[in-house]
């Protein structure tokens, strides 16, 4: 061992495999433990290879839950099973993701792979197993199938298990852990046998009968419509109940620091007591006179005077909004700024959107993107940010800078008053939800059982028949509005598989499918489809596509892509075979001619195209279907300035892979192309600059 290695592991942060297994093999734990395997963004270690828990929150942008950025290490009586659980954490960590030597994870799915192995090594120090090699052995596997099958899991859950023990068997030509494990089976198989035969099916999240979903999103919208003209007075409320809590903790801690109270310690149990007797005027009280003052007594948000409880139904009802009516992620929800709505007017339309950020495009990292959503999410968003202004303002005043990054976010609370606000962890978020359900009176009726059966197809049976039975609240959760999205829009035909793929960010147009099922059902059965409606969406939609092949067929209109150059070279027969606009809509309502619009390009290939391509706008440039106009023409210039511009960002946090860059330079060239063909201006891009 080199004597200078352990000063050098002050220094670095990331070591090769051969270094930690020489460490490991050595048993030279002290220098093994002082190893760093965490740093703040301001380059101060955080966490050890010794310590119990593993902080991993400077390398993620998880802004949902802190526990999902840590790693966490039960004590064992055994500290074998400890050391090999680290050098197997480590290896994940920074060798293989679990999977093969480069692989990286992101680090929230490390942190679900990390707690599945932690069960699985409670379970080991409990038998006094010294090995997870030990589970090789025939009887040993034996008997944690047997375990398994005795905790009654779901088929997904017993899945989970058996691949952490498929990643550790990966490891055993990296690390010194060497599992073998001999099964006449594939473990999918053996998930299926070992799983409970109640939970055998996968229980998709539930979409919320019409019933269900009127009585919650109209009480959200009406929240918001009563708060929105006064939530800067809200927020003054909430800054003067601040003021006066600090005020009664000022006199407070002033008796305790001047030793005028030696019975109390600003950590006592009876510390908060104390400071609440202290205030100068009751929280009641000033809410009282809120709400007379803007003679709010009628209304049920404020009854309770309880600002806990005012506070979390407004921003309930902000978050429900933004969730229902954009069919974001949650993820994607807490990545919403203050600015995050826009509105734009193209062609004389105008579109309302959200901003924010999404992880499932590039792997480990967020990328900007735009989601279609309704103008009331503007007021959803104005007055959460309204509420959690002065939370916000706390966390800028900070010296702790992931403080200062959280104050960026919409979704802060500080139920606890001494302490700096936070942002809503996953379980708060439940109970917010199910409360407002409750607060919506949204309640089943056998009318909303028999809907949900209908447009949840591929929930578990046995578990729908506990939960959602008549008489109970609606239990809401938060992926509950991307399901109901989905099927509402597929069951009353408001727009495409590929339109819900697009709105939702989904990579492949079977999963887009997949969170529309039971919309077509519910069609069929005809619950309450308005039919004038389906009409009048219908007509709408055909008279637009009229409109843009009718100009294409009879003006001089320049065109690129395959498609569109046959059409201009055809001009002469066309406007002969499509000498009107009736002719043109009649083939269009036969289903002879159609068109399909991208965010680049337009697509007259109809449903032959699963639109799997459009993901990556150049894989659809060769295609014979391709037509661009000369307003395509402009989106695909505007891709041009954002790759360049995102090459360069990569390029500056030295992250910009080959295959990355392999990504982004097809679509480069594709759109130079189509910008030289419609004398569009533009920089040629020089990737001979680019150095990876």
């Amino acid at each position: 061992m080199n004597p200078d290695f352990e000063s050098y592991l002050l220094q670095k942060h990331q070591f090769t495999q051969e270094f930690i297994v020489e460490i490991y093999l050595s048993e030279s734990w002290d220098i093994l433990n002082k190893l760093p395997i965490s740093s703040d963004s301001s380059g101060e270690i955080v966490s050890y290879y010794g310590d119990e828990i593993w902080d991993l929150s400077a390398y993620t942008n998880n802004q949902l839950n802190e526990t999902k950025t840590k790693y966490s290490f039960s004590k064992f009586e055994n500290n074998t099973l400890l050391n090999e659980q680290k050098l197997i954490a480590y290896s994940w960590l920074n060798f293989t993701g679990g999977r093969t030597i480069g692989y990286k994870l992101k680090i929230t799915s490390l942190v679900t792979q990390q707690k599945i192995l932690n069960l699985i090594y409670l379970y080991l120090d409990n038998l006094g197993l010294n090995s997870i090699a030990e589970l090789g052995d025939e009887n040993e596997f034996y008997k944690f199938c047997e375990y398994l099958k005795d905790k009654k899991l779901a088929f997904g859950s017993v899945q989970h298990y058996l691949g952490i023990l498929a990643n550790v068997i990966r490891l055993k030509n990296i690390i010194p852990v060497c599992l073998t494990i001999n099964s006449s089976k594939s473990f999918r198989s053996l998930a299926r046998k070992l799983a409970s035969d109640e939970k055998q099916t996968v229980n998709q999240y539930y979409s919320i009968p019409t019933n269900i979903m009127e009585k919650i999103y109209g009480k959200a919208i009406s929240v918001i419509e009563l708060c929105y003209p006064i939530k800067e007075e809200l927020n003054d409320l909430l800054c003067l109940l601040r003021e006066n809590y600090l005020e009664g903790k000022h006199i407070v801690d002033r008796k305790i620091d001047d030793g005028e109270w030696i019975w109390l310690t600003k950590k006592s149990t009876q510390y908060k007591t104390e400071v609440n007797k202290k205030i100068p005027i009751k929280d009641k009280e000033v809410i009282k006179e809120f709400v007379t003052k803007h003679k709010l007594e009628s209304s049920d948000v404020f009854s309770s005077l309880n600002i806990r409880n005012i506070f979390s139904i407004i921003q309930t009802a902000s978050y429900i909004l933004c969730g229902a009516f954009s069919g974001m992620r949650k993820s994607e929800l807490f990545h919403i700024k203050t600015d995050g709505f826009v509105k734009r007017i193209e062609n004389k339309q105008t579109y309302y959107s959200i901003q924010s950020k999404t992880i499932k495009f590039i792997k480990g990292k967020t990328s900007q993107e735009e989601w279609l959503a309704s103008p009331v999410c503007k007021k959803a968003i104005d007055v959460a940010e309204a509420i959690t202004r002065n939370m916000r303002e706390q966390l800028c005043k900070s010296n702790n800078i992931k403080n200062r990054e959280k104050a960026q976010c919409l979704w802060l609370s500080q139920a606890i008053k001494s302490r700096t606000p936070n942002i809503r962890g996953s379980s708060s978020l439940k109970n917010i939800l199910k409360n407002f359900s409750k607060f919506s009176e949204a309640v089943i009726t056998d009318k909303d059982v028999s809907e949900f059966k209908i447009i949840n197809p591929n929930s578990n049976e046995h578990i729908a028949n506990e939960i959602i039975k008549s008489g109970v609240i609606w239990p809401l959760s938060t992926h509950q509005f991307r399901r109901t999205y989905a099927v509402f829009a597929k069951r009353h035909s408001l727009c495409t598989d590929m339109a819900i793929k697009q709105q939702f960010k989904h990579i492949l147009l079977p999963m887009s499918q997949w969170y529309g099922e039971g919309g077509l059902q519910a069609q069929i059965k005809n619950i309450r489809v308005d039919e004038e409606l389906y009409k009048l969406i219908a007509d709408v939609n055909n008279e637009l596509i009229t409109n843009k092949l009718f100009s294409w067929y009879t003006s001089k209109e320049k065109l690129a892509g395959k498609k569109g150059v046959e059409i201009m070279n055809s001009r002469n027969d066309l406007s002969a075979k499509y000498g009107s606009w009736e002719t043109v809509n009649k083939l269009i309502k036969e289903g002879r001619l159609s068109l399909t619009g991208t965010l680049h390009s337009y697509c007259m290939a109809n449903y032959e195209c699963t639109m799997e391509k459009t993901v990556n706008p150049a894989n659809c440039f060769g295609c014979n279907n391709l037509v661009v106009d000369e307003e395509k023409a402009i989106s695909w210039k505007k891709r041009h300035e954002w790759i360049i511009d995102s090459i360069n960002k990569l390029k500056n946090n030295a992250s910009l892979t080959s295959s990355t860059f392999s990504h982004f330079i097809t679509q480069i060239k594709a759109a130079e192309q189509i910008m030289a063909e419609f004398d569009i201006e533009f920089t040629p891009y020089d990737e001979s600059t680019v150095k990876i």
